[in-house]
């Protein structure tokens, strides 16, 4: 996602506005971290600690804030990590889970490949469809 008011309701926000509904319903408090670029929260679910994330770079610069979260929470199991992203290719609410690929056109995808230094991450692709003519 973007940070910022003028990108808060968009289609391309998707991501942010699924962290946001988790951290909804798991009632989980999202506070700015300097040292991850973004909004970091953390739940227990089920016995296992789950952190959510909304990196507060652009989205083509998500990667920097994934890899710094990565490194603050000592993550080092890449298939723990789940990157939630729009799909314009997929109908409005379709879904696509994927435990590793391409970034396939996805700039933010492309910048944590980069980062990660590994396509080798799961990701959920959002369906936003494509823009109304």
């Amino acid at each position: 996602g973007n940070p910022g008011s003028q990108y808060t309701h968009t289609r391309h926000n998707i991501g942010f506005l699924a962290v946001d509904e988790l951290a909804r319903r798991w009632q989980v408090t999202m506070k700015p971290v300097a040292e991850v670029h973004g909004d970091l929260g953390c739940v227990m679910i089920n016995g296992r600690r789950v952190h959510l994330l909304k990196p507060t770079t652009f989205m083509n610069l998500s990667g920097k804030s994934v890899q710094a979260a990565l490194s603050l929470l000592d993550i080092t199991n890449l298939e723990r990590l789940l990157v939630i992203i729009d799909d314009i290719y997929l109908p409005v609410g379709g879904l696509r889970a994927r435990p590793k690929g391409s970034p396939g056109g996805h700039n933010g995808l492309k910048d944590v490949e980069r980062k990660l230094v590994t396509p080798d991450y799961p990701r959920l692709r959002v369906g936003v469809g494509t823009v109304p003519e």
